[in-house]
């Protein structure tokens, strides 16, 4: 009887392959969502902040919040986005 021995899966070493499998943070989802909902009020689909809020189903002031990731300055917000 031969017994097999199991190989260790390959792990990737490079760290843009790792930041690739990884999926994006909170953070970074809000900050992304932030921009599409300031295209949407720039583009005419969204009225205002607080249109967006209710139909994304949250209050004002956690609009707010969101929106102010924008705010950050933009090497901060490259930060966030890459994944640093």
């Amino acid at each position: 009887m031969k017994i097999r021995r199991d190989l260790p899966k390959k792990t990737s070493t490079h760290a843009a392959d790792s930041a690739l499998s990884r999926s994006p943070s909170r953070i970074a989802r809000q900050l992304a969502l932030a921009y599409k909902i300031e295209r949407m009020i720039e583009a005419g689909e969204l009225r205002d902040y607080a249109d967006a809020a209710r139909r994304l189903g949250v209050s004002r002031a956690r609009m707010t919040h969101v929106m102010d990731l924008m705010l950050r300055p933009v090497w901060e917000q490259e930060e966030i986005l890459i994944g640093s």
